[in-house]
């Protein structure tokens, strides 16, 4: 029997007996009977058995009071135990509050410095801000000072502009002041004075030009100043220039007409009509070419001639073309852009003058149609064909012909020849041993001098283009020799008759004698790239100029990069020789290749001109970083020839 259930039965047992008790003292004996058989189930009931109870009451409270006794000890051993596991926990207790209290404290730490941490980060990014304003700052500064750097070179120019005025000023205070010498002489003389500093004075020779142009005879025009100035002046002329004179100033009056009409071409807003014609007087055959702007005609001028065939109105056109352009390579541009219209009575006349200005407007246009590069091949073909409406010279206008789209006509004859008589050329229609047999029979040429187009770099158009104007005699009469052969020497032969092609050869070859051969070379030499950076400055300056005028260089007076850098031989002494027929031809071409020039150089070598960022003095640093680099590329090409 469990404790639990000795203690539930001690106390039932308890309790019934107190019940018994009660009941005994009210003499309830019939409850009694009834609750002892209930306890017992059984009948009736005695003294003995409550006395029996009563000992097992007895024995069951001493067992509960051992027991409780028992229990106490243990539940005091327990409660001491449980006292120390209570200090225990309490000191545990204690320990985890402290801990609680370090971890709080450590978080009210961290939360300060993540607090921190947090203004710091503020801080930062409020000084990024300010340091993307000062940045910003730094920008406009940086802008502001490229503008005072502008400002300050135009300032310099204005300085220098500046000073040349002064000298301006200078020089026509003196001009007046000599003016006024002058005029108080004149006044103080009674003798006009007709000749100063060996020469004519212009207002003289204005007179002369005036009443030659009056058709006055050239024997009258002396007598008839002189009378004038006597009779009205009570002057007499010093001296006064006779009939030879008065012819020379008719042909004076001339160029100035020319120049007149340079002017009133560049000032015309419309489009330009040419009117080429002619007429046989007393045997003699004249031609002239006159133009016709808005609104008026002018005679361009008038030729005495032999014939009146296509060849002789050619030479008559380009006698006269190169007489009124001159120098001035833009008026000429212009007027080939204007002319669009052409009037003539004679088909082969009018075809021939239509192709020189064909061949004049295709290097014009590039330079006075804006965005010409971004036009289409039919565009193009649009504005060409106001000149010469598809016509074609030389070799395209052959069946057959070695043309090919795109290329100029001097490009091509260059290329037929090198085809024709050069040793690797054309090994079915090529005749390169009976070319040199022929030249070394006249006994003047010794060798050949072209180089192969194949396997060789840029310049060998220009180089190639210099033999063929140096053996342009020889070439002329061997292809007419052999025209009939092939089809090869047949467009040879038409494009060599081309003075066009003839002057494009001479200009391609100036240049290689005096720009890509000397320049070449250059960059063939040892040294550090940095050191080319003044030959490129040195080249736009030459280009900028000879867009102008390249007469100087043409004849060999002027020299890029100086005398010395220059290969004088036969091939040179032919190119600056004069040739009347073509150099005003080839000084147009040569200043058109210069404007071309100067355009790719300025967007080539940006950063080597005009003061930008590689034009001045190289820093150390920059120096060092760029040893490793070559001045041209031909190792790459030579990988790739392979």
């Amino acid at each position: 029997m469990t404790d639990t259930e000795k203690n539930t039965m001690h106390v039932r047992v308890k309790r019934e007996v107190d019940r018994m008790k009660k009941m005994k003292k009210a003499k309830q004996t019939s409850q009694i009977e009834m609750l002892k058989r209930e306890l017992f189930d059984m009948p009736g009931s005695s003294d003995a058995l409550v006395d029996r109870l009563k000992s097992l009451n007895l024995k069951i409270g001493e067992q509960l009071e051992e027991e409780k006794r028992q229990s106490e000890q243990r539940d005091e051993a327990t409660t001491t135990q449980h006292q120390k596991e209570t200090e225990e926990l309490k000191s545990r207790l204690s320990e985890k509050s402290r801990k609680l209290k370090e971890t709080r404290r450590l978080k009210d730490h961290y939360k300060e410095m993540a607090e921190k941490a947090r203004s710091k980060t503020e801080e930062i990014q409020q000084q990024q801000e300010v340091g993307k304003g000062a940045e910003e700052r730094v920008q406009e500064m940086t802008y502001t000072i490229t503008e005072l750097e502008r400002e300050k070179v135009n300032l310099k120019e204005q300085v220098r502009r500046i000073g040349e005025l002064k000298e301006e000023v200078a020089f026509w205070q003196g001009q007046y002041l000599e003016c006024q010498e002058q005029m108080e002489a004149f006044l103080t003389q009674r003798e006009i004075v007709t000749f100063h500093d060996g020469r004519y004075t212009d207002i003289i020779r204005e007179v002369y030009m005036e009443l030659m142009c009056m058709r006055v005879g050239a024997k009258n025009v002396p007598k008839i100043i002189k009378t004038v100035i006597e009779k009205m002046t009570g002057m007499t002329p010093q001296r006064l220039p006779g009939s030879t004179f008065a012819r020379y100033m008719l042909s004076e009056a001339r160029s100035v007409a020319l120049v007149h009409l340079k002017e009133e071409i560049q000032s015309s807003e419309g489009s330009i009509t040419v009117e080429p014609d002619g007429t046989t007087k007393f045997g003699h055959h004249y031609g002239a070419i006159l133009i016709s702007l808005s609104g008026i005609t002018m005679c361009m001028g008038m030729r005495d001639m032999a014939c009146g065939d296509a060849e002789a109105y050619r030479k008559l056109l380009e006698g006269i073309i190169t007489e009124k352009t001159g120098d001035d390579n833009d008026q000429v541009r212009q007027v080939a852009v204007k002319i669009k219209n052409t009037v003539s009575d004679q088909a082969s006349v009018n075809k021939k003058f239509v192709t020189l200005l064909s061949e004049w407007r295709e290097k014009a246009l590039p330079h006075v149609v804006e965005n010409w590069g971004t036009l289409t091949a039919v565009q193009r073909e649009q504005y060409e064909s106001l000149v010469h409406s598809g016509e074609k010279v030389g070799a395209p206008t052959l069946p057959g012909g070695y043309s090919i789209p795109g290329e100029s006509g001097t490009t091509r004859l260059v290329r037929t020849v090198c085809k024709a008589v050069q040793d690797r050329g054309c090994k079915i229609a090529g005749k390169p041993v009976q070319f040199r047999n022929s030249l070394q029979t006249q006994g003047q040429v010794k060798e050949v001098p072209l180089a192969s187009f194949k396997g060789n770099r840029f310049n060998i158009l220009f180089h190639n283009a210099a033999v063929v104007y140096y053996l342009l005699n020889d070439l002329l009469s061997f292809a007419e020799e052999h025209k009939t052969d092939n089809r090869l020497f047949t467009a040879v032969n038409a494009d060599l008759c081309i003075l066009s092609f003839q002057a494009g050869a001479s200009s391609l070859g100036i240049v290689s004698k005096m720009v890509t051969g000397p320049m070449w070379r250059f960059m063939e030499e040892n040294g550090h790239v940095s050191e080319l950076t003044p030959l490129y400055q040195q080249l736009y300056d030459a280009f900028r100029r000879l867009s102008t005028n390249a007469s100087t260089l043409m004849k060999g007076e002027e020299f890029i990069f100086g005398e010395e850098t220059v290969q004088k031989d036969k091939v040179f002494d032919k190119l600056v020789s004069p040739s009347p027929q073509l150099d005003n031809l080839t000084q147009q071409i040569l200043e058109l290749l210069f404007s071309c020039f100067k355009g790719v150089c300025s967007r080539q070598l940006k950063d080597h001109i005009e003061g930008d960022k590689y034009a001045s003095d190289w820093s150390p640093e920059l120096l060092e970083e760029s040893a490793t680099v070559p001045r041209t590329n031909v190792g790459p090409e030579r990988i790739f020839s392979q």
